[in-house]
């Protein structure tokens, strides 16, 4: 080091940042105590901004890179996750070759700030082992489904990554966890038993409980749940067969707020019994007179959401104690088994649940003939299904 030289001096320079793109950004070279050079990206274009970044740097006591040892978790993690840091992940991936949307960022920010900083906090990245991941996990299995661990392990492995690449550290103890849930861990899905579905009805509150009464009996997916407007519910049961007619032509996207087809592409008959229709009249009811209201919503407007619907139930399993893994579809698998089991013929259960395979759908083209032919056998099985 040269006399009179101090470690927190520093120089600015302008190189191309490898990024496929070739973008020139200021980067700020320094000596660290032992007097070794080092290197780190502004993320700034303009020199001016560099320098500030820099005097931030100096004022937090940050501008000289600690070794691993003494890198605290949230110190390193926070500007990743933070719009306003020029370094955060967002605009590093956007100067690459594979950008991420707004809205990833956005869902590893809140993964990030509800599970990953919260558990962290005063861990230095040195200390975060395989073990300790590990039992993060375990903690993270207890409240939450797979695809939530997912991301939230992913928000997890993206500091890590970077860590190793600053060479903070020598490796992710991450990786073996995101590739398990990331991809093989699934676990099973099951399906609810008479006695188990009545105990969950019973502990959930309208317009849930009809919601999932209505998927449990007609095999709908929830988006074709959530697209039934008050216009869909027949006003009475036909006399002759018992039965309430419900065409399924269209479902809900969440994501858009827009009516679309369904997955199939193609509108199916099913049919509900009196005591159903009585509920889903009553909720068609509060909004008389507007009959393109959603069904399962609190004003009419906007269904209920996916993410709320999901909730909703995972929470009313718990209270009903049901330790299987069920999610919405789970109805779905229900329905189908349950009328297969009341001995109706598999090609009218596929008529009224519907099929998104196109080979299986070009089996069902004489579906309206199928039902009518066998509409007492549906009665019957409604009907004991009342009992």
């Amino acid at each position: 080091m040269k006399r009179g030289r101090k470690p927190a001096d520093y120089t600015l320079y302008l190189a191309g940042r490898n990024s496929g793109k070739r973008v020139m950004v200021w980067y700020y070279q320094v000596r660290d105590h032992q007097g070794k050079r080092v290197q780190r990206s502004t993320g700034q274009t303009s020199k001016g901004l560099a320098q500030k970044y820099v005097i931030e740097l100096i004022k937090s006591g940050h501008l000289i890179p600690t070794t691993g040892e003494h890198v605290l978790f949230e110190a390193f993690a926070n500007p990743l996750f933070d719009l306003n840091h020029p370094d955060n992940y967002f605009n590093q991936r956007a100067q690459t070759r594979l950008p991420i949307t707004r809205r990833t960022y956005d869902g590893l920010c809140q993964q990030y700030n509800t599970h990953v900083r919260p558990e962290f906090t005063g861990y230095k990245l040195a200390a975060i082992t395989e073990k300790v991941v590990e039992a993060f996990t375990k903690k993270l299995e207890a409240d939450l489904r797979d695809g939530t661990i997912s991301l939230v392990l992913k928000s997890l492995s993206l500091i890590l990554d970077e860590a190793v690449k600053l060479k903070i550290i020598t490796d992710n103890p991450a990786t073996p966890f995101t590739r398990i849930y990331g991809h093989s861990k699934s676990k099973a899905t099951e399906i609810l038993t008479d006695n188990e579905l009545s105990r969950f009805l019973s502990v959930l509150a309208e317009p849930h409980r009809s919601l999932h009464d209505f998927a449990s009996s007609t095999g709908a997916r929830i988006a074709e749940c959530l697209a039934l407007q008050a216009r869909d519910i027949p006003a009475q049961i036909n006399s002759e067969t018992g039965l309430a007619e419900i065409v399924i032509s269209k479902q809900y996207s969440d994501r858009y707020g827009l009516i679309l087809s369904t997955k199939g592409k193609k509108s199916r008959r099913n049919f509900i019994g009196l005591e159903l229709l009585n509920k889903l009249q009553l909720l068609a009811g509060r909004f008389q007179d507007n009959p393109d209201a959603y069904l399962f919503s609190d004003n009419g407007y906007r269904p209920i959401t996916e993410s709320s619907v999901r909730h909703h139930m995972q929470k009313a399993l718990k209270l009903a104690g049901i330790t299987k893994h069920i999610k919405f579809h789970s109805h779905r698998h229900y329905a189908n088994t349950d009328m297969l089991a009341s001995g109706m013929n598999y090609k009218l259960v596929m008529a009224m649940i519907g099929h998104s395979s196109e080979k299986l759908q070009k089996g069902y083209t004489v579906e309206d003939e199928l039902i009518e032919k066998n509409i007492t056998d549906i009665a019957a099985y409604r009907n004991r299904k009342a009992v």
